[in-house]
């Protein structure tokens, strides 16, 4: 999740500064200061949960294809014997588990997120017209 943080705030983080001069033209015409917090949210909203769907079905799909054909581990047959564990693993997902994922991304994205909105907020109109 540290790494996830990292990659929504530096990806929102170079939006906003490749944005300036369109979120500086868009609060010198009147866009209020709470719109562009909105508008950057949303979008790393929107990002987070397109990618965390995506990520999901692909874990999804993963755990069930070995759940079924099973993870050998025999190479570390020893270390596993010293666990009590089989050499090979039959992974299984709870019903559960996919929103809690998705809930734990999606707030870990919009935490993130707060920084780089909070920047937006700081430009001056005028000032980020002339960059």
């Amino acid at each position: 999740m540290i790494g996830l943080a990292f990659s929504i705030l530096n990806t929102m983080l170079m939006a906003v500064f490749e944005r300036t001069r369109e979120i500086g033209m868009l609060m010198a015409i009147g866009m209020r200061r709470s719109k562009v917090f909105l508008l950057i949210t949303l979008e790393t909203f929107f990002l987070s949960l397109s990618g965390a769907l995506i990520g999901l079905a692909i874990g999804f799909a993963w755990v069930l294809h070995l759940s079924r054909r099973g993870l050998d581990l025999s190479r570390f047959h020893d270390v596993m014997r010293e666990l009590g564990v089989d050499s090979v693993i039959f992974p299984t997902l709870s019903p559960e588990m996919p929103y809690l994922i998705l809930g734990i991304v999606m707030l870990t994205a919009l935490f993130a997120a707060l920084y780089p909105a909070l920047k937006a907020l700081a430009l001056s109109p005028i000032e980020a017209i002339r960059k």
